[in-house]
């Protein structure tokens, strides 16, 4: 009994290893995606607001009250979807 439990713990512990191992290398992963996702969406904004003439953006959370016609929201949304069609994910091995 005791060495199948001993033998159950290693196995667990191995187990445990894996899994915390992979959710890190999947949470690099999103964090590489998310941080060229945000380069592309810098790029884009400040093609916009060229376009447009703005002289500033500010982002949609800091904005209490502003005319609908200076939200560029749609516009970046629809020359990103058009720029970028898919985000690369790096599983982390080599």
């Amino acid at each position: 009994f005791t060495e199948k439990k001993k033998a159950f713990e290693q196995d667990f512990l191995k187990s445990r290893q894996t899994v915390m191992t992979k959710s890190s290398e999947l949470d690099t992963a999103r964090k590489q995606a998310l941080a060229e996702l945000q380069k592309h969406i810098a790029k884009i904004s400040a093609d916009v607001a060229k376009e447009k003439k703005l002289e500033i953006i500010i982002d949609r959370q800091f904005v209490i009250l502003a005319e609908e016609g200076m939200d560029i929201s749609a516009d970046v949304m629809a020359k990103l979807n058009a720029a970028v069609k898919t985000i690369p994910i790096s599983s982390g091995k080599k």
